[in-house]
C-alpha cells in the first residue's frame, strides 16, 4: 500500500520512458518508509495489526489529496481517520471480516494498476514511428555554434497583441536589429508538445489524421525528441557537441548521444505527480511551488551563468533548450520576476525578454532558433475534441511566434512551420537532401483521441514586417 501511488501513476503511462525510474525510485523509497514504521509500529502491537494500520495510514495520506481537498484541516482530517482505523483494527484484530476487507482493498489497489498494463499489452502493437536512420543527413560542420530555445505554449504575435496587450512590434524590431528573422505566426504542425517537438528534430510529420497515439509511439516520440533523431545525429556526426537543458516536463530526458546534460530538479512533474494526489498537497505547493515554474527558474540560471561561455568557446556546439514559458503556471512578470499578481500576457512579455538576453549572449553563434512548440489554450481547445473546435480556436493553439538567425549565406526559401524550421537549418547547413515536410497541421485533444486536419486561418508564416 506504502507504494500504491507512484505505481498507479506509472500504469497511467506505462510507455513514458521518462517516468519510469524516477516513480519506481519512490515506490521503493516509500516501501522501505512503510516497513520503518511498521516496525516502530510493532512494539505497540501485534505485528499484523501494525503493518495494516501503516499500510492503511500511508494510503490515506498520500491517496487522499482529492477527498480531503475540501476540507481545510485534511491533514488533521487524515490524522483522525488513521487513529480511527488504527483504532478499529486494535480491536476487531481477530475478526475475519476486518481481514477480508483488508485484504480484498489491498487486491483491489493492484489490480488497478495490473488491468492498464493488460490492456496496453494487448492493444499496444508497437511504434510506428520511423527510427533515427530513417533519414540520412550530412551537415557543413564549418557553420558554427547552434543554439534551439524551444518555449512552451507560446502565442502566435497577433493573439499575443490582441488578446494578451503584448507588444510584439516591439519584440520583432528588438530580434530584428540583431540579425533575426522574425516571424509573428507561425503554423504549428501538432497542438501537443509530446508531438510537436519531436516532429521538429525529426524534421517530418510522424503521424496523420486519424491515428491516435499508443504507448509505443509515445515512447518513440520521447526518445526521439531526447536526441534519438536524424538532425541531432547529424551534427554529432559533424563534430559538434551536443547540450540538452531538461525543462521539468516528464517528457523530456537526455539520451545517450547527449555529451552534457542540464538534468532537471528531482521535484519535476512526476514528484508533483505523487505530491498533488496527497493530503500534503498544499504544503508541498506553498514550499516548492510548481514544478514548471522550478524548472525555469533552473533553465534561466544556466543560460545566465552558462550560455555565454558555450557560446564563446571554441568546441562546435549544438545547444538543446526547452523552457517551459509561457506555459502556465502564471507565476513570472513581465520583468521575469516571481510575481503572484502577474497574467499570461506578462509571461508572453517576459519570454520576449528571455528570447533578447538569448539574442545578445550568442551574437557570434551560427544560428539561433527560438520558437513555441504551440499556441495557448485560453477557449479550452484540450478539453474538446478538435474536430469541434471553432476557427478562433484553431488560429489560437495552431500559430506560435519564432525568432531565426540563420546560418550565413543561407539563401533558402520553403514553407515555414514548427518542423520545417528544423528542414530549413539543416538545408542552409548544406543538407540538401532533406525535404521540407507537409505545410499543414494537426489537432487533439488531452484525451488523445485520433488526429484531426486543422488549418489555421494564417496559412502558414510572413515575415514580419
Amino acid at each position: 500500500m506504502a507504494s500504491y501511488v507512484p505505481i498507479a501513476l506509472l500504469s497511467d503511462h506505462p510507455g513514458y520512458i521518462t517516468r519510469g525510474y524516477r516513480l519506481l525510485f519512490l515506490a521503493a523509497l516509500l516501501t522501505i518508509l512503510g516497513l520503518i514504521l511498521a516496525q516502530i509500529a510493532d512494539h505497540w502491537s501485534k505485528a499484523e495489526t501494525s503493518t495494516r494500520i501503516v499500510g492503511l495510514g500511508m494510503l490515506i495520506l498520500l491517496a487522499g489529496g482529492d477527498a480531503g481537498r475540501a476540507n481545510t484541516g485534511r491533514l488533521v482530517v487524515a490524522g483522525a481517520v488513521i487513529l480511527a482505523i488504527g483504532a478499529l483494527l486494535v480491536r476487531l484484530e481477530d475478526s475475519r471480516f476486518v481481514s477480508a476487507v483488508f485484504w480484498w482493498l489491498t487486491g483491489f489497489l493492484w489490480l488497478s494498476m495490473v488491468v492498464p498494463y493488460l490492456l496496453v499489452a494487448i492493444s499496444d502493437g508497437g511504434s510506428r514511428i520511423a527510427d533515427d536512420q530513417r533519414q540520412q543527413v550530412a551537415l557543413d560542420p564549418g557553420a558554427g555554434d547552434v543554439i534551439i530555445v524551444m518555449f512552451d505554449e507560446f502565442p502566435g504575435g497577433s493573439f499575443a497583441m490582441s488578446s494578451l496587450g503584448v507588444d510584439m512590434e516591439a519584440a520583432e524590431r528588438n530580434l530584428s536589429a540583431r540579425g533575426f528573422e522574425t516571424f509573428r505566426d507561425v503554423r504549428v504542425n501538432y497542438a501537443i508538445t509530446e508531438l510537436a517537438l519531436p516532429s521538429f528534430f525529426m524534421m517530418e510529420l510522424p503521424m496523420g489524421a486519424n491515428q491516435a497515439l499508443t504507448e509505443g509511439d509515445r515512447n518513440a516520440l520521447l526518445g526521439a525528441l531526447g536526441g534519438r533523431n536524424a538532425m541531432v545525429r547529424a551534427f554529432d556526426d559533424a563534430g559538434y557537441r551536443v547540450t540538452m537543458v531538461e525543462s521539468g516536463w516528464s517528457g523530456l530526458r537526455c539520451m545517450e548521444i547527449v555529451d552534457r546534460c542540464e538534468v532537471r530538479s528531482w521535484y519535476d512533474e512526476v514528484g508533483w505527480s505523487v505530491a498533488r494526489r496527497s493530503v500534503f498537497n498544499g504544503l508541498v505547493a506553498s514550499a516548492f511551488g510548481d514544478p514548471f515554474t522550478v524548472g525555469v527558474d533552473r533553465s534561466l540560471t544556466w543560460l545566465e551563468a552558462d550560455l555565454p561561455s558555450v557560446a564563446a568557446d571554441e568546441t562546435p556546439d549544438l545547444v538543446i533548450v526547452h523552457l517551459m514559458l509561457p506555459h502556465t503556471p502564471i507565476a513570472f512578470n513581465a520583468a521575469c520576476g516571481h510575481d503572484p499578481s502577474a497574467g499570461l500576457g506578462d509571461q508572453v512579455a517576459c519570454s520576449n525578454r528571455i528570447m533578447l538576453e538569448i539574442a545578445e549572449a550568442t551574437s557570434n553563434a551560427g544560428a539561433v532558433l527560438m520558437f513555441g512548440d504551440h499556441g495557448t489554450k485560453t477557449l479550452g481547445q484540450l478539453d474538446l475534441p478538435a474536430d469541434t473546435w471553432t476557427q478562433e480556436m484553431v488560429d489560437e493553439r495552431m500559430t506560435t511566434f519564432a525568432a531565426v538567425r540563420w546560418p550565413a549565406d543561407c539563401g533558402e526559401a520553403g514553407p515555414i512551420s514548427v518542423t520545417n524550421l528544423a528542414v530549413r537549418l539543416v538545408r542552409c547547413m548544406g543538407a540538401t537532401s532533406v525535404q521540407y515536410a507537409a505545410d499543414t497541421s494537426f489537432g487533439t485533444s488531452l484525451d488523445s483521441e485520433p488526429l484531426v486536419e486543422v488549418f489555421p486561418r494564417i496559412p502558414g508564416a510572413t515575415p514580419s514586417s
